[in-house]
């Protein structure tokens, strides 16, 4: 209210919210005031009707623009502002509408921000590409680890995806092993098609991008042959055999024991030998003779439990008028301590053979045994014993398999089951799956006295001692003459699963795996023969020979020469041989060296 005596000023005003003058309302410079809203407004000299104050401190912008940032306003004069779109990067943001796919990670290519799967954050996995003769295009979400297995000389490339979409940092985004089957060199091309790199048969690759600011991108392919780096224990070092007699190798029951074997005339010797720390202990001698005039031709040691083996042996003797005799046993022994108990001997359905030909030759060859369990073993062979054939792949007879079961030494063997249609066959390698579940691979010949036919595989299924033979699937789709060394490449077969079974042919190494009694046959890794001991905890199976076979996760990796195996910490009066066995459950291997003709026992390890 005005004081008494003085005549009260009021400004333009409006009581009702929201309302504001218009240019007709004011002239220049006159104020005017919402007494609802608390607002104060002008009129500027170019006639326009301006907010100068508001009690809310809300006044409304009169133009509002996102500028460069690549953000738009949805009201570029009054109200409630809100921006919407991508901040671009040169304002600090990503200029990405979408985070990409999950697992992705945001990197830059020098101009732009890109999400892209992580290369060298981890290993993102491992695939196996199937056999066939088309090329192999990679993309940004592909594993890491590729098998390729390309079996035409025309399709042998990899195309390698938009190098954009993949980061320079870390680890190589792909390593490439060519498992090729013809031995083809195998072609790195960009997404140009321009060929950046070669990686040969049985070689890694490993495949890395320098500058992903192209399409094409910048890669290079670092060529890798497999190796094995093997270390002595020179602390282990012993020397417990007889001068002059042959070595015949040695089996692993357990981390701390293992049995090893030499024949020396007519006798077999077997000695257990217990390792602690770097000490190995020497156990009395063990041996079973012979017949008279006998020579050994075929040794066999399998493992069957920490305390359990079975030895599998032949032998041709002389007999009266120039005739030959083959004699086929097996028996099983167990070990207490370092003390071996020897079982009796046992010729099963063994074919027992005598004539003038080769057939007694052939004979004292056949057979093979695989374990099943701690106290099963099974035992597969051709069941002829009357051919002259000097190989017993052209024998006559079916290929049959019996079932042994063990308590302690006493071996009860069950009733032989055919395989029909299977004549002119022998094994190559057989390997069991499972308690119940066997893989047998064999040769069989077109017809008799041929140099023709195909490598087969069968899966055998077991109920107590009875078996039942699957159907058998072929490797090759023609016959082929390379097979007929099968024969001589008896018990080169591993595991790694009940699905997945590594084996030899008799000519090449080669894969397939299992589902449930039908065998797919995968690869062939490698144009030669192994003959892998033992599938260790760890992954690893060792081979003589200078070969090694490293199982990794989804594949392998062959090495197929001595020179491949690095050795360290060999004594300097020790010859440098490859180890001949592995111990369960440990990196620990007994191994056979040369020291001046005398034998020698040392442990290693693999690094």
């Amino acid at each position: 209210m005005a004081q008494t005596g003085f005549t009260p000023i009021s400004n333009y005003y409006s009581a009702t919210a929201t309302n504001v003058p218009t240019a007709g309302n004011l002239v220049a410079g006159e104020l005017a005031i919402n007494t609802a809203d608390g607002k104060l407004f002008y009129k500027d000299s170019s006639g326009v009707v301006q907010t100068i104050a508001s009690k809310a401190g809300n006044i409304n912008v009169s133009s509002f623009s996102g500028g460069t940032t690549g953000l738009t306003p949805n009201t570029a004069t009054t109200g409630v502002v809100t921006l919407a779109g991508t901040l671009a990067a040169a304002n600090g943001g990503t200029g990405l509408t979408s985070p990409g796919t999950s697992g992705n990670v945001l990197t830059s290519n020098g101009s732009a921000w890109v999400s892209s799967a992580p290369s060298g954050g981890g290993f993102s996995g491992a695939t196996i590409n199937a056999v066939g003769s088309s090329a192999i295009t990679l993309t940004n979400t592909s594993t890491q680890y590729q098998v390729t297995q390309i079996n035409s000389v025309a399709n042998s490339i990899v195309n390698l995806p938009n190098a954009t979409t993949l980061s320079t940092k870390g680890f190589a985004p792909y390593v490439i092993e060519n498992r090729n089957p013809i031995g083809t060199n195998l072609s790195i091309k960009d997404s140009a098609g321009t060929i950046v790199g070669y990686i040969p048969a049985g070689y890694v690759g490993l495949v890395s991008l320098s500058d992903n600011s192209t399409s094409a991108g910048s890669w290079n392919v670092e060529q890798v042959q497999p190796q094995t780096f093997f270390n002595w224990d020179t602390a282990s070092y012993s020397s417990n055999a007889q001068t002059g007699d042959t070595y015949l190798g040695m089996v692993g029951l357990s981390s701390t024991l293992f049995v090893r074997f030499r024949v020396s005339g007519l006798n077999i010797y077997s000695q257990a030998c217990t390792i602690s720390g770097s000490t190995i202990t020497f156990g009395s001698t063990t041996s079973f003779a012979l017949s008279a005039n006998s020579t050994l031709v075929s040794f066999q040691a399998l493992r069957l439990s920490n305390t359990a083996y079975v030895l599998k042996y032949s032998s041709t003797k002389g007999g009266s008028c120039c005739t030959i005799v083959a004699q086929n046993s097996f028996r099983t022994c167990t070990v207490a301590g370092t003390t071996i108990t020897q079982g009796t001997a046992s010729n099963g359905g063994l074919p027992q053979t005598s004539g003038t030909s080769n057939a007694p030759i052939a004979a004292s060859i056949n057979g093979v045994i695989a374990r099943l369990s701690d106290t099963v073993f099974a035992l597969v062979y051709n069941t002829s014993s009357t051919d002259s054939y000097v190989t017993p792949l052209n024998f006559s007879g079916s290929l049959a398999c019996q079932i042994v079961s063990v308590s302690g030494t006493t071996q009860t063997v069950g009733t032989a089951v055919n395989l029909g249609t299977s004549t002119y066959t022998q094994p190559t390698s057989i390997v069991g799956l499972s308690s119940t579940s066997l893989f047998v691979a064999y040769g069989q010949s077109a017809s008799a006295g041929s140099t023709l036919g195909r490598s087969k595989m069968n899966v055998v299924t077991i109920a107590g001692t009875v078996p039942t033979w699957g159907t058998s699937v072929s490797i090759e789709s023609a016959d082929v003459p390379a097979f007929l060394n099968s024969w001589a490449m008896l018990d080169g077969a591993v595991a790694p699963s009940a699905t997945q079974v590594i084996f030899n042919t008799g000519y090449n190494v080669s894969e397939a795996t299992v589902s449930v009694t039908t065998p797919t046959y995968d690869s062939t890794p490698a144009n030669s023969v192994i003959y892998p001991i033992y599938l260790s905890t760890s992954t690893k199976a060792y081979g003589t020979g200078g070969q090694y076979l490293n199982i990794q996760t989804g594949g392998f990796v062959l090495t197929t020469n001595g020179i491949n195996v690095i050795q360290t910490g060999t004594p300097s009066n020790v010859t440098p041989q490859t180890p001949l066995g592995a111990q369960p459950t440990t990196a620990y291997v007994g191994v056979y060296s040369t020291l001046i003709g005398t034998n020698t026992i040392m442990l290693g390890n693999t690094l």
